[in-house]
């Protein structure tokens, strides 16, 4: 068993290397952080990240609580040369009610203030019922944040296509397949994407 799980750590730490040569970041989720917390064991995995050569670690909204204190977490991560990314989970279900989007986006803004350096918003997997609704909430932390923080999934074409479309250029995606990465980039530079905005107009900044 050991010298499998060392094989595939070797395997692992190819594949960052050869991707962080094109400036790609290298990112794992930390699933269970209070569980992780409550344990002691975050120096322990945030060694292990740090040791695999990855650029930063996500903590997720359906994962922490009141007591989970950012700054600390920032702090460990930023000691070992890692970024910290908090993630919204599947904001694009339903419309997002003004109580629970402001509360989006003031626990967000606790880890902005304690250092954390981007908002992952997870658009999750939804149909074409689902896209200006997803576009729509988009807006909210786009508005909030601004395109330089905020970084939205984009698993499938079609949200590729559809955040493209409504932001721009300028907007980053991540979670893209390795497969479409050639077409977000040449979406992005041709300006072919304009032509299928979801809204019918572009979005414009509203953030400070």
């Amino acid at each position: 068993m050991g010298g499998q799980n060392n094989e595939n750590n070797l395997v692992m730490r190819h594949k960052i290397n050869l991707v962080k040569q094109y400036n790609v970041q290298t990112v794992t989720d930390i699933h269970s952080l209070k569980c992780v917390i409550t344990r002691g064991m975050l120096p322990v995995h945030l060694d292990q990240c740090a040791e695999l050569g990855l650029t930063a670690v996500r903590v997720r909204n359906d994962t922490i609580s009141h007591d989970v204190k950012p700054w600390e977490i920032v702090r460990l991560a930023d000691d070992r040369d890692l970024d910290v990314h908090f993630r919204i989970e599947d904001f694009g279900q339903e419309p997002l009610a003004e109580r629970l989007a402001n509360n989006y986006i003031n626990c967000a803004t606790r880890w902005f203030e304690a250092g954390a350096a981007h908002l992952v918003a997870d658009a999750g997997e939804f149909g074409n019922t689902t896209r200006k609704l997803r576009m729509m909430n988009a807006e909210l932390f786009a508005n909030a944040f601004g395109l330089h923080t905020v970084m939205f999934t984009a698993k499938d074409r079609q949200q590729q296509e559809d955040f493209l479309s409504s932001f721009g250029e300028e907007v980053h995606l991540c979670d893209v397949p390795l497969s479409d990465v050639n077409q977000v980039e040449m979406l992005r530079t041709s300006g072919i994407y304009k032509e299928n905005s979801v809204a019918g107009t572009r979005w414009q900044s509203n953030a400070i």
